[in-house]
């Protein structure tokens, strides 16, 4: 299989499939088309073609690709795992015949076609795929990181997002508590460590994930310690995510937990000892004791809710 043209479906700076699809044309000389609904400016790399569209759920995206794919001679379409991708994958590929490969994290291409490398085991071991089929969906591993920067396109278009119509009724809505929401899921993971101290100081962290509509994470160390279930650990050995906002409180920083978390848009770091290696990756470091910025930051959030609040009732 040679590859000639990819579509790439991206949403967000810092874009696993955007990086991985650039990468992969320019060794293999193929080119890039690109649906963007990110903003702008388009992400880093040379497009072929590039269609703007505004914000799209999984329902939606899968519309617009399912549009772009079908009658088009693309041979690879790249999706993010986050913001809907994994939905607009599966969507697609029931609705057009195509295979998914999910979890991938490189592509390459030698004398014997295309191998896709996807993270299996939790992200303990890969396998390499070679793909048999004229299109192949590839939905992109939260932990392959993007690059910064404003790209161009030979021609660029705005593209009309479907309007979605459906024969369902939405009965009622349940908003998931902080121990429920999956951790790849949530725009908002609040994680702690060791310095959390016990089962009392992750109570509080949930009702901070509470607050800011996320769920709760945690260190090897928190779960080997009983204070969580083995679920809610991120790492090597855990979940891989790369939700918007990353707390991390009393976490050290040690290199199994952040090749699970690295990739998170804002991190934002709490310990109280200043050496710590996780403030080398941190976008936000608090230096300080866990058990005194908690309450503090639970009680400022709650001050600000109920003055907007008392504004809007105004």
């Amino acid at each position: 299989m040679t590859v000639t043209a990819v579509l790439v479906l991206a949403s967000r700076a810092g874009s696993g499939a955007v990086s991985l699809g650039m990468e992969f044309c320019r060794r293999a000389g193929a080119e890039a088309d690109l649906v963007w609904a990110g903003g702008d400016s388009l992400p880093a790399g040379a497009w072929r073609q590039a269609w703007r569209a505004g914000a799209l759920t999984g329902a939606q995206a899968a519309d617009v690709l399912g549009q772009t794919v079908s009658g088009a001679s693309y041979d690879l379409v790249l999706l993010d795992e986050a913001d809907g991708g994994r939905e607009a994958a599966a969507r697609v590929a029931a609705r057009l015949d195509l295979p998914v490969i999910a979890q991938v994290v490189a592509i390459r291409a030698d004398q014997a076609g295309v191998r896709i490398t996807r993270s299996i085991e939790g992200g303990a071991r890969t396998a390499v795929i070679a793909p048999c089929r004229p299109t192949t969906l590839a939905v992109v591993s939260a932990s392959v990181g993007g690059t910064d920067g404003d790209g161009t396109a030979r021609e660029s278009a705005v593209l009309e997002t479907p309007a979605r119509t459906t024969l369902l009724e939405v009965i009622s809505e349940y908003r998931p508590l902080p121990g429920e929401l999956e951790l790849d899921q949530a725009d908002v993971v609040v994680a702690g460590g060791r310095g959390v101290g016990g089962r009392e100081g992750f109570a509080q962290l949930e009702e901070l994930a509470g607050l800011l509509g996320g769920t709760v994470g945690a260190s090897r160390v928190a779960v080997d310690a009983g204070w969580i279930p083995y679920r809610r650990q991120v790492g090597l050995t855990g979940k891989t995510v790369a939700p918007r906002l990353y707390l991390a409180f009393g976490i050290s920083g040690a290199p199994h937990h952040v090749l699970g978390m690295r990739n998170s848009s804002l991190i934002v770091a709490v310990n109280s000892d200043p050496q710590a290696p996780i403030f080398r990756l941190a976008h936000v470091s608090i230096v300080g004791k866990v058990e005194e910025v908690v309450p503090q930051l639970i009680g400022e959030i709650r001050r600000r809710t109920d003055a907007r609040t008392l504004v809007a009732a105004r």
